[in-house]
């Protein structure tokens, strides 16, 4: 009874190789559809990448550009080098970059794309308040030719900070983010139904099942190993190129972003392997079960 037990539970060759070779499959499946959803989710979200303009590390990089600029115009011009810092605060220059970003991604249904004209229009004005009152105050005297010095000087700082502004190819950007996420979206779709199906065949070759899983479990290991070593690639390619983009803290969010990524994809193979340490488990039992 027992010898013929064995025999019609043993797996022959060709079964062994179909686990083997839909196993392959399923961790190139699982592996995309995980990728799918960091891209749907996370990569191609606007709120993510408008999160990496607006944070407190580019926020501050963009002002003391702005403030450094603003330094050199009141030295020129025989005013305190820090007439201009009160005037262009963080709170206001946060709030320029995020109408300009929200407003060009969509992100907000408050920012239109032309909100921050306005902000600036208002930092503007309040440039031109504070070197009239630092004018007053120090009581210095203004040359006859210079009785719209004060406007000019905010003209200079405000266009400055526009030309800082503005990021080349957003509209492109927001192309790349649309079809991102329809991308995503279909993505995700479609390799989930082929991971289904290949899991459900995979499943069905031989008699016991805990076999079978085995398979699926290889699969799933695989497709974390696949996203591991996609970091792996990153990183090197990291540690061997140097991103040139100026100014520097533009520069600076896009590492941001990447690293941001990098984590997603981390954590994407974190659940991956976390699934399979189910599966395993799963096994286990039926294993156990099957030897009753």
């Amino acid at each position: 009874m027992s010898s013929s037990k064995h025999h019609h539970t043993s797996d022959t060759k060709a079964q062994k190789f179909a686990r083997g070779f839909l196993a392959f499959a399923l961790a190139l499946s699982v592996s995309l559809l995980s990728l799918f959803c960091c891209i749907k989710f996370n990569f191609a979200a606007p709120k993510t990448i408008a999160g990496i303009f607006t944070d407190e590390e580019y926020v501050a990089s963009f002002r003391d550009d702005v403030l450094e600029y603003s330094h050199d115009l009141c030295r020129a011009n025989m005013l305190p080098e820090d007439t201009l810092d009160s005037a262009v605060s963080y709170k206001k220059v946060h709030s320029i970059i995020n109408a300009y970003i929200s407003g060009a991604l969509g992100t907000s249904e408050e920012f239109t794309k032309t909100t921050y004209e306005d902000n600036v229009e208002s930092l503007k004005k309040d440039i031109t308040k504070q070197i009239n009152a630092t004018v007053q105050a120090k009581s210095l005297t203004v040359d006859k030719k210079q009785k719209k010095g004060a406007e000019k000087l905010s003209d200079l700082v405000c266009d400055y900070l526009l030309e800082k502004l503005e990021i080349a190819h957003l509209d492109a950007l927001e192309t790349v983010i649309n079809i991102g996420s329809i991308g995503g979206t279909v993505g995700i779709a479609a390799t989930a139904v082929v991971s289904l199906v290949l899991v459900l065949i995979i499943i069905s070759i031989g008699e016991r099942r805990y076999r079978a899983l085995r398979s699926v479990i290889h699969g799933v290991n695989a497709a974390g190993l696949i996203n591991l070593a996609l970091i792996i690639g990153l990183e090197i390619v990291k540690h061997t190129k140097t991103l040139v983009l100026y100014p520097a803290y533009v520069a600076s969010a896009f590492m941001n972003y990447v690293n941001r990524c990098e984590a997603v994809v981390g954590v994407s193979a974190a659940v991956l392997f976390a699934t399979a340490l189910v599966l395993m488990a799963t096994v286990w039992k039926l294993n156990r079960d099957s030897k009753k």
